[in-house]
């Protein structure tokens, strides 16, 4: 996901500079188009830093939910294992 999301990042970007080459001589100054590509690499950075805080936030909120459910099969299996003892008890030997 994230090699694809950089590969995306990469192409916009390529894409907006190419845009902005071709519109640059007519009508815009030097110092203009200067300011978009660097507005748009701007925005571009702020979205991806938003992107990797959630995908953070994911990856601790998941962690954590994850021990919780391994805590509670955990605390199955021993109930389980003990259940199987007292009824193998209770069974008496087997012949």
């Amino acid at each position: 996901f994230v090699v694809l999301f950089f590969f995306f990042f990469f192409f916009c970007c390529h894409l907006h500079q190419l845009y902005v080459m071709s519109a640059a001589p007519s009508t815009k100054t030097h110092v203009q188009t200067d300011w978009e590509q660097r507005e748009f690499i701007e925005a571009v950075n702020v979205n991806m830093r938003k992107i990797t805080e959630f995908l953070n936030k994911f990856d601790v909120s998941t962690r954590f939910r994850l021990a919780k459910v391994n805590e509670k099969l955990t605390k199955l299996e021993r109930q389980v294992a003990f259940l199987e003892g007292r009824l193998a008890s209770l069974q008496g030997p087997q012949q």
